[in-house]
């Protein structure tokens, strides 16, 4: 009773197939399989002579040895039982002792293709950012009250996704949900460096707004670090300019017939920006015909009543949906009726381009100061220029700031209070005007 290896082969040379036999007493069995196991003929003669030669084989062949060994001990340990093993059972316990590296090489190519499906279909942070950016522009994701995203607020998110690719490129590495901790800020903030404060914010603000919406997905499988809360998304006050009415008369008087007739349609778009107090954005709803209302005031003027024609430009704003309703003034009456209420397109940044070329052509060379650096005037003049500059001068004129807000479309005084530039010398001599009595 027991287990035994042999050869059957009438050859003197060569290799061979072992064969494996288990005999039982009783009950009997006598049960024989070929293996794919093969050993040189002469190498297996010699080791049967002695135990110095087994010995030597065993020393050899250990690969061999230990299948042969493994297949003996488990065959063996069956002969305690009442009921012999099958035939079936037999060949099972010879080949899972065989096949055994094939076998778990093929369970490990099976995990690590499991495994490369898991982490195919597995959300990641650069995936979701696609998904998010997908759900803004069809209206699926919304803000805080159901509130849609603007286009101005898509096309900044899709700004900061860009931008998180090209740190990952520059990163040479794919950042997810698990590593937004105080490293990859660090990182992040290093790659944006230089930037200006409250661009780094919106980076930030848009960043936690992707991670907070795929937090409710709750993903199978994704653990969204909590350190991303802790990022600084706040905005701060920064410095900014206004021109005064001299700098709009030199914008306004300059001759731009010898250059592009891109400057002069930037001019004027500027210019419509500062005297309706709107955002770029906003200027294609300025001459939509429904949002243009005529109406007749009358007004005392040199002691007699007269009738004056009043035009009104009412529309909800792009960036806030809140409503602005602008009196038309003689000076954007007469841009407008330049264009035929038709006024031309041109792209943000070309308007920013442009103005700041026309704004030096013009003059603009005063020295301002700004966190803490010197600049010529013109080189701060943009597009926000126009709208704070509105803002200001309908300030300075001593209008109620709630009135300003009505036109501006601001939600409340605080917010407005960000884009009033006057100076400190400004302000005091608008209280001295106003409240002349009281200052003489």
């Amino acid at each position: 009773m027991a287990t035994k290896f042999f050869i059957s082969t009438s050859k003197n040379e060569g290799t061979a197939k072992i064969n494996v036999r288990f005999q039982r007493r009783t009950p009997q069995i006598n049960y024989k399989i070929a293996t794919p196991l093969k050993v040189d003929i002469k190498v297996w003669g010699n080791s049967l002579k002695g135990k110095t030669q087994s010995d030597n084989f065993r020393k050899d062949y250990p690969d061999l040895v230990n299948k042969m060994d493994a297949i003996k001990s488990a065959l063996d340990a069956t002969l305690d039982n009442e009921t012999p093993i099958s035939l079936d059972d037999f060949k099972k316990i010879v080949n899972s002792i065989i096949y055994k590296e094939e076998r778990e090489a093929e369970q490990k190519r099976q995990e690590e293709e499991r495994e490369a499906l898991r982490k195919a279909n597995q959300m990641t942070l650069e995936k979701y950012m696609d998904i998010f950016l997908q759900g803004i522009e069809s209206g699926e994701i919304r803000q805080a009250k159901n509130k849609p995203y603007t286009y101005n607020s898509i096309r900044n998110i899709r700004s900061f996704c860009n931008k998180f690719r090209e740190f990952q490129t520059a990163s040479k590495r794919k950042y997810d949900f698990a590593d937004m901790n105080k490293d990859f800020e660090r990182a992040f903030n290093k790659f944006l460096n230089p930037c200006k404060p409250n661009t780094l914010a919106g980076h930030y603000k848009h960043l936690k707004s992707i991670l907070r919406k795929a937090s409710e997905e709750n993903f199978d499988g994704v653990s969204i670090n909590p350190y991303f809360e802790k990022f600084d998304s706040s905005f701060s006050d920064v410095e900014n300019i206004y021109l005064t009415i001299e700098d709009l008369q030199a914008l306004q008087s300059i001759d731009l017939s010898g250059v592009h007739q891109h400057f002069s349609i930037a001019r004027d778009l500027f210019l419509i920006m500062v005297w309706s107090c709107q955002r770029v954005s906003d200027l294609s709803k300025i001459c939509v015909p429904a949002h243009i209302k005529r109406s007749s005031i009358q007004l005392v003027e040199n002691g007699a009543i007269v009738d004056k024609e009043l035009t009104t430009i009412v529309f909800k704003q792009q960036k806030t949906n809140r409503k602005a309703i602008i009196p038309v003034n003689s000076h954007l009456k007469a841009l407008l009726e330049k264009y035929e209420y038709n006024i031309p397109q041109m792209a943000e940044q070309k308007i920013n381009d442009y103005i700041k070329e026309v704004a030096k052509m013009a003059g603009l060379n005063e020295v301002v100061l700004l966190d803490g650096v010197e600049y010529q005037k013109w080189e701060c003049v943009s597009n926000h220029t126009g709208r704070r500059t509105g803002c200001t001068l309908m300030y300075l004129s001593g209008m109620d700031p709630y009135d300003i807000c009505k036109v501006s479309g601001h939600s409340d005084i605080k917010m407005l209070e960000k884009y009033i530039k006057a100076s400190e010398l400004e302000q005091s001599e608008k209280l001295a005007v106003r409240y002349r009595e009281y200052f003489k």
